[in-house]
């Protein structure tokens, strides 16, 4: 199917589904805009998150910071994902300066086109509706014509006629009849110019003026198909980028290593100590020789007993 056999004479639709396509082409424009916005804000977020968690995971405690593999690994990852977070930026701002850009573009060169459809269909409708015009004045200019002619010659065969008014009468007569037949052949003339017109503008011109509207749309399509397959491969580059930097991570994880870290952790943070020597004995300072250390205690000696008054 064609515009050329399916529009005959449906320039008003197809004028305004350009302007449709147009504005239609115009929200996909916003969508990739948004969805630049979109990608740009997740970006962003990640970006942060990943420097956020980085400089916390640096700068941690000694009691809560991880050391060796883990410390490796971690660091590596937060790497990772500030790739991902490049990845979606990057994104954006193809959609943003290429996609979205290139829509616009397409919007203003295709704008100047339905100006153009806009005008020479209207011309195209408005010639033939003048040559129908012609064609209407043309043949109501012959047949008020033949009207004259007709009542002329009523009024010459008109019996109650006086005879000195036939040679006037007849005279306008063969007038009015050259009039008739003259504005007969002006009608058969224009009638067959307005035919000759009415089939080109339906055989050629119109048809001719409608490939350019489906010219116009199947650009349009084409184009906004090629700009959605745009959008689909640098999307789908996301799933073999992270695809990779999760590979990467993957790997930052298989390298933790727990006997790694331990050791890690105690190089780094011993204390140092050693297990001091025995604690020897300490004998208290009133003990003497005869302790059980192999010497005696000395037995106090007891007071001699004093004599005091008696009781009776």
């Amino acid at each position: 199917m064609s515009f050329a056999e399916s529009f005959l004479d449906g320039f008003d639709l197809l004028n305004k589904r350009v302007e449709g396509g147009l504005k239609s082409c115009s929200e996909f424009a916003t969508f990739y805009k948004n969805f630049a916005k979109n990608e740009r804000e997740y970006a962003k977020g990640l970006a942060k998150l990943a420097s956020t968690e980085k400089k916390e995971f640096q700068k941690a405690s000694s009691s809560s910071k991880e050391v060796g593999s883990t410390f490796s690994s971690w660091e590596g990852i937060f790497s990772e994902l500030e790739k991902k977070a490049d990845f979606h930026n990057q994104l954006a701002t193809k959609i943003e300066n290429e996609l979205s850009l290139a829509i616009s573009n397409f919007i203003k060169e295709k704008t100047k086109t339905k100006k153009k459809l806009d005008m020479d269909s209207d011309k195209l409708r408005k010639d033939l509706k003048a040559q129908h015009e012609n064609l209407s004045k043309s043949r109501t200019k012959y047949v008020s014509a033949v009207k004259e002619s007709e009542a002329q010659e009523k009024l010459c065969n008109d019996p109650n006629q006086k005879p000195s008014n036939i040679p006037k009468l007849e005279t306008k007569r063969r007038q009015l009849v050259e009039k008739a037949e003259q504005a007969d052949k002006d009608y058969t003339q224009t009638l067959a110019t307005t035919n000759q017109k009415q089939s080109e503008y339906y055989q050629t011109t119109m048809p001719a003026l409608l490939r350019e509207y489906q010219d116009f749309e199947e650009e349009r399509v084409k184009f906004m198909k090629d700009q959605t397959n745009t959008w689909y491969v640098w999307s789908a580059e996301e799933s073999p980028v992270t695809a990779a930097i999760f590979q990467n991570v993957g790997s930052h994880v298989d390298a933790i290593n727990v006997d790694t870290d331990i050791s890690a952790y105690c190089s780094e943070f011993a204390t140092g100590v050693t297990q001091p020597p025995d604690i020897e004995y300490q004998p208290h300072e009133g003990e003497g020789v005869g302790t059980p250390r192999g010497t005696q205690r000395a037995t106090p000696q007891k007071k001699p007993a004093t004599s005091g008054p008696t009781r009776f």
